[in-house]
């Protein structure tokens, strides 16, 4: 994920191993890492995304090397023992940036943080690229990582491709020719299927 906004690209770092190095995405060393390797999260209003670890989200501080907490959900607690997730972490209620999903530490609530920060910056929502909402999915399905979408959203990009959306079996609007071969129906598949990683119906 994007944290240093001085090296275009997704920065990349480990948590064991006796690295103690934040790397670009060309394998350059850059400087030390963040002491968390969890999750990422958009929220505040650039496009570095912020440091999600257990009921913490942080900023990087990348001229210092120095995680800055935004946010600490007090009375809430993370799943998953050292991997420390959110129930969930994705972008549900309309704005580009992600809001997440946390438990009370009793486990008698789901509570719901959005970022109280104002953004400039207009853009479709992510629930709108295919790539991310399936990666909103695996969160719960799957391995316990963020989801990402399917085109480069990092500090330095201006403009980002229009992703298409459909509804049932029929495209909301003029899709590529690529996109309606995906929506037709397979050999198989029973009449009335659609292929669900685009958002038809079952």
């Amino acid at each position: 994920m994007d944290i240093d906004p001085r090296h275009r690209g997704y920065e990349c770092w480990a948590a064991d191993g006796g690295v103690d190095v934040l790397f670009s995405c060309r394998g350059e060393r850059i400087g030390p890492k963040p002491r968390s390797c969890n999750m990422g999260v958009w929220w505040d209003s650039d496009l570095l995304r912020e440091l999600l670890d257990g009921i913490t989200i942080s900023k990087w501080d990348f001229a210092n090397a120095r995680a800055e907490p935004l946010l600490t959900a007090e009375g809430c607690a993370a799943n998953n023992g050292s991997k420390s997730n959110p129930c969930l972490q994705a972008d549900i209620l309309g704005d580009w940036r992600e809001e997440v999903v946390w438990r009370s530490r009793d486990s008698s609530e789901l509570r719901v943080y959005t970022t109280p920060i104002p953004a400039a910056r207009r853009q479709v929502t992510l629930m709108h690229d295919p790539v991310y909402r399936l990666g909103v999915a695996w969160q719960n399905v799957a391995y316990n990582q963020p989801p990402h979408p399917g085109f480069y959203m990092g500090e330095g990009e201006e403009s980002f491709r229009a992703v298409p959306c459909y509804e049932g079996c029929e495209p909301a609007h003029a899709a590529p020719s690529s996109a309606r071969a995906l929506l037709q129906r397979p050999p198989g598949r029973p009449a009335g299927m659609t292929a669900p990683a685009l958002g038809g119906r079952i």
